[in-house]
């Protein structure tokens, strides 16, 4: 006996051992499950630690998951991702010990993760289909041009017709016709398949990228989202799954909560992420959360257990991905396998009687039933991706417990899909049988009991059996022939409960519908609805030209031109919908931002109603960004406000645009001197002489007034207010470009300040404790904790 045989001999015998009972059967399961679980993982991890030659620094072990390119929404790379910790050493061992095995757990849980979220990726944007599908359409060109030669055509239609004679010679008239049909069509369907064989499928709008477009589509549509691009869904399925099943889950474990929920603290996380330095997580974790940082610094066994409750997690939900992911890469290659098949088959299989049609009917049948598959496992993949980024957004902070109970669907969602696969791939046999019998003119077998009785024919069975169901059949056709509905004046269906009172309800709607100046194309129901498309129409032209769709900025340009177009805000909406906008929060916060500014700018007094907007807007963002200054402000929000200032700036702008040409349109003058001193120092005794001689007193005007006439004047006070509008919005946009200079805020409250001063002056009304923007202050704002605070803000406005 050789040592293979003895090895093999106590192999089977150990086995037999395991399997004699039921206690020593899942006692090996529940081994192997650990094994896959704990050891597998914690391998990895070791291998990735020695790999890279330091295991202090578990972040640089993932250097070989950077090809990978996942990234969370803040633009992390998982492969730069660190567990923060105290590493001990000499004078702490037992630090060393703890983070050693954290580590461990660490770097196999990111591996995991990463491969799991760059394979989800890879299947639904079919990359896959791009790297082969060149190779493969050269070799089934290749191959059909060896194939269909007028040599093997002529060759197999001489076999096919010999089929037909012999049926003809022995009586068989149903299966020559048969076997006469099939050739045509065969003849007919050949050349089209066989000049291009694969590009159906591989094409940039063939089957598969079809088929992918139709499942990424539904299952966004099964979660109430309305993006119909699919590549900008694949791509944002891939950061949420970064931010679900690695960002925040990871925070969690090193820290005990989400610190993504402070954005000052996420900003630090993030920050420390890219640069690689745990020292700087920490320090930044010292000064916005004293909590995460005293975990950082004291690791300890619940960690541990921590990390081995999100590998079991991690395992099952990743592994329904990649399950789904490997059936969709399965199926799309069955379709390119029965693609290179069918050539055999159109080239010269089908017109021969017998196996080989079969043979080309089963490659089709498969083929489609495989595109089939390959859609429902990509509806099934995307909808648990976006179900579970649901799920998440949902729970808030409670990201453990959400694992858990994400893992027991996964379990759920594993067995009942391959139920699903098996059902779906089950179905190709009977599919290809019963076209194999019409193609050779058999009628077919009845199952159980041959002859009339086995398909319902006998008298004896009219009452029950098959002869019930046939009976029903023919009541439900009689109820729903377009003869019955005749005879019945009208009613569809009759038999069914409450038909009468339908036809009465569908009778009162046509009527509606059909009187004069209420239907039809000019009625005055399509013309509200025309009113609808409008507002879309206007909305979605001012977010092309104010940021972009689903961007803020788009969305408060939206909402400007709306406005502008004599819409209310109580439909900015929908109108935002209509224009394209999928983003439901960025819409929510527009339209928020937008009422608040227009509330505020009710209590305003100025005689100009788009600067009170402006100093409404200016106002909100004020405090929104002291409560940033707070720590307890929200970034998106800031967006939000910034861009609805942005909006009110330019709409004042576009009011009052300039057009005003002083002295003759010379470069100095007498006119231009005022204005510009007015300008550079604004008081309202410079504004008074000057509105005196517009309205026609010169009596008091000073010197340099003295060459200006009434109508001159009146052009001098015009261009004071477009050039306030002007310098207005030159703030504004001075702010949208760096958010994080303090003093640019200043400029524009002092630049605001001083268009409401000249308001004011004008107008005669007296300052109130409410009305105007706040002057900026002689205070200096510290200048690096603004910087800390709109780091949010600027990333989120780039």
């Amino acid at each position: 006996m050789t040592a293979a045989s003895a090895v093999i001999g106590k192999a089977t015998r150990w086995r037999r051992w395991v399997t004699a009972t039921r206690r020593r059967r899942w006692t090996a399961r529940l081994l192997a499950v650990l094994a896959l679980a704990v050891v597998l993982p914690a391998a990895l991890g070791g291998v990735a630690l020695a790999g890279s030659g330091s295991p202090s620094t578990p972040g640089s072990v993932n250097s070989a998951l950077s090809w990978m390119a996942v990234q969370d929404s803040a633009g992390v790379p998982l492969a730069q991702y660190m567990f923060v910790t105290d590493r001990g050493g000499v004078l702490n061992p037992g630090n060393t010990v703890l983070s050693t095995i954290i580590s461990l757990e660490f770097a196999g849980w990111v591996v995991i993760v990463t491969t799991a979220i760059w394979i989800i990726g890879y299947a639904l944007s079919f990359q896959w289909l791009a790297s082969i599908g060149s190779a493969l359409e050269g070799v089934a060109a290749n191959l059909s041009g060896q194939l269909a030669t007028p040599i093997m055509l002529l060759t197999a239609a001489a076999i096919g017709a010999f089929f037909v004679a012999y049926f003809i010679v022995r009586g068989q008239s149903a299966k020559a016709v048969a076997q006469v049909c099939t050739m045509v069509l065969v003849a007919i369907a050949g050349p089209f398949f066989l000049a291009h064989p694969l590009e159906d499928a591989l094409a940039a709008d063939g089957v598969l990228a079809k088929g992918r477009d139709v499942g990424i589509t539904v299952a966004a549509g099964l979660n109430g989202n309305t993006e119909v691009n699919p590549m900008r869904l694949v791509a944002a399925i891939q950061t949420t799954l970064a931010d679900n099943l690695a960002r925040r889950p990871l925070q969690v474990w090193n820290f005990g909560h989400v610190i993504d929920d402070r954005p000052v603290c996420g900003g630090v996380w993030t920050s420390g992420m890219l640069a690689g330095d745990e020292d700087r997580v920490k320090d930044g974790l010292e000064k916005c959360d004293a909590a995460a940082f005293a975990a950082a610094s004291n690791p300890g066994a619940g960690q541990i257990g921590a990390g081995l409750l999100m590998l079991v997690t991690a395992l099952i939900i990743c592994g329904l991905g990649v399950m789904l992911a490997w059936r969709i890469l399965r199926a799309g290659m069955r379709v390119l396998k029965h693609g290179i098949y069918s050539i055999f088959g159109f080239a010269a299989g089908g017109f021969v009687y017998g196996p080989t049609q079969s043979f080309l009917v089963y490659n089709i049948v498969d083929g489609l039933i495989a595109a089939a598959a390959m859609v429902v496992n990509t509806i099934a993949l995307g909808a648990a991706c976006l179900f579970y980024g649901n799920l998440f957004r949902q729970a808030g902070g409670q990201v453990m417990s959400v694992l858990v109970i994400s893992a027991g669907a996964g379990l759920v969602l594993i067995v009942e899909l391959n139920l699903l696969n098996r059902k779906i791939a089950g179905g190709t046999d009977w599919i290809v049988d019963r076209i194999g019998n019409a193609m050779r003119g058999e009628s077919g077998r009845a199952a159980g009991g041959g002859g009339a009785m086995g398909t319902g024919g006998g008298a004896g069975n009219s009452i029950g059996g098959l002869g019930l169901l046939n009976t029903l059949a023919a009541v439900s056709t009689i109820n729903s022939s377009p003869v019955t509905e005749w005879l019945w004046a009208g009613t569809r269906n009759p038999l069914r409960p409450r038909a009468h009172a339908e036809r009465g309800m569908q009778q009162a709607l046509w009527g509606m519908y059909n009187a004069p100046g209420l239907g039809g194309p000019t009625g005055w129901m399509v013309q509200a609805q025309l009113g609808r498309e409008q507002l879309a129409v206007a909305a979605r032209s001012g977010a092309v030209h104010g940021g972009g769709i689903d961007t803020p900025r788009g969305a408060a340009a939206a909402i400007r031109r709306l406005r502008n177009s004599g819409g209310l805000l109580d439909s900015a909406y929908g109108a935002l919908t209509g224009a394209g906008f999928a983003d439901r929060e960025i819409m929510a916060r527009a339209v928020r931002s937008w009422g608040m500014m227009e509330d505020n700018a009710e209590d305003e007094t100025l005689a100009n109603k788009h600067l009170g907007h402006v100093v409404a807007a200016m106002q909100i963002v004020g405090h929104a960004s002291d409560r940033l200054m707070a720590g307890n402000g929200d970034p998106d929000e800031m967006v939000s406000h910034l861009a609805t200032l942005e909006a009110v700036a330019n709409r004042w702008r576009n009011a009052h645009a300039g057009g005003v040409t002083l002295d003759g349109g010379a470069v100095t003058g007498a006119q231009r001197r005022y204005v510009e001193d007015y300008m550079r120092n604004p008081t309202m005794q410079k504004l008074k002489d000057l509105q005196s001689v517009a309205d026609g007193d010169s009596s008091t005007a000073p010197t340099a007034l003295h060459s200006i006439d009434r109508n001159a004047a009146g052009r001098m006070m015009k261009w004071i207010g477009n050039e306030h509008a002007k310098r207005t919005t030159e703030a504004v946009d001075s702010i949208l470009r760096d958010i994080s200079d303090p003093q640019r805020m200043r400029d524009a409250r002092a630049v605001i300040h001083a268009a409401t001063d000249t308001d004011l002056w004008s107008s005669g009304v007296e300052r109130g404790t409410w009305h105007t923007v706040t002057p900026p202050s002689t205070h200096r704002a510290d200048v690096a904790a603004w910087r800390r605070a709109m780091a949010p803000v600027e990333e989120r406005l780039r």
